[in-house]
């Protein structure tokens, strides 16, 4: 593909966060043949129109039977194209094993919420706040600083990872956000700057990852025990620690979600010491309840979809 005409599109999903990197392997050609339950790489699908790319749609396994939307890029004036290409990859995947769907979209980006809600059946099923760190050499200056509670993640923890998660989720929505012990154990094989938060008899506080976006910017994704919220911020001191010693550090990105239970208390702690970027929407389009029968499609027509890659 042409990199070029991509970088032309506009990103819809995902906003804050640079997304515009893509990178081949060898192995993606075969990829697409692989079933739902062995695939391990995003997968990408243009809309063509006269040749010329007029969308393009990411999509990356993110459970066992979940789908995200990663990337959404269109032209100008082409939400019906983003529409297209919504409506094309759902079913597609419906019909190889995946039960749910959901995008994150900057809640500012009026149109395409209602694209995803009015014309893709998605609904609104969660809120995450977004910060955004700078890099700055003397941001820790010379305070004293006591991480002895925090440790690298062995395969071992994996179970107590799973009951912290499930504890922190509100009920309702744990069908949807819940991980199971193979996920949180494929995650931390697949990422090993993963750490948790244990005191006395080894009990588990707060897990968290950094993750890599690009050459410059992190991800940190964590969750931490109600009543512990404040060791969130030994998290944040921690993380950059050892981000400012890689030279190309640049941002450090960190989302606090609603679906948490202790989501209010965290956001009190955090806007007291950072600013946030943006608010996103999640949004989701679920079929897990519902029968098998309802996905049997005898035929499906997809106008000029090709592989992006």
């Amino acid at each position: 593909f042409d990199k070029k005409k991509l970088k032309k599109l506009n990103s819809f999903a995902e906003s804050e966060l640079d997304l515009s990197v893509f990178n081949l392997f060898p192995v993606d050609i075969f990829h697409s043949f692989l079933p739902f339950k062995l695939k391990f790489l995003d997968e990408s699908f243009v809309a063509l129109e006269n040749k010329k790319i007029k969308g393009l749609i990411t999509i990356n396994k993110a459970g066992e039977k979940r789908v995200k939307i990663k990337r959404l890029l269109l032209d100008e004036n082409s939400i019906e194209i983003g529409k297209l290409l919504v409506n094309c990859i759902v079913p597609m995947y419906l019909g190889k094993g995946a039960d749910s769907f959901y995008v994150v979209i900057d809640k500012r980006n009026r149109p395409l919420i209602s694209m995803f809600k009015e014309g893709c059946g998605f609904a609104d099923y969660a809120k995450e706040i977004v910060y955004k760190i700078e890099r700055n050499d003397s941001a820790l200056g010379d305070e004293e600083v006591n991480f002895e509670h925090i440790r690298k993640m062995s395969i071992k923890d994996t179970g107590k990872i799973k009951l912290l998660i499930d504890s922190l989720i509100n009920s309702y929505k744990r069908p949807f956000f819940s991980k199971s012990e193979k996920e949180i154990k494929s995650a931390y094989l697949q990422n090993k700057s993963t750490f948790i938060i244990s005191y006395e008899n080894d009990k588990i506080l707060g897990h968290f990852t950094i993750i890599k976006l690009n050459k410059t910017d992190y991800l940190l994704d964590f969750v931490i025990q109600e009543g512990f919220e404040s060791y969130a911020l030994d998290i944040i001191k921690y993380t950059q620690m050892k981000l400012l010693k890689k030279k190309k550090f640049k941002n450090l990105f960190f989302k606090l979600k609603s679906y948490f239970s202790n989501y209010n208390t965290l956001c009190e702690i955090f806007n007291m010491e950072y600013s946030s970027v943006c608010e996103n929407e999640v949004l989701v389009k679920s079929f897990y309840a519902t029968k098998k029968q309802d996905f049997e499609f005898d035929k499906m027509i997809f106008n000029d979809i090709t592989p992006a890659f």
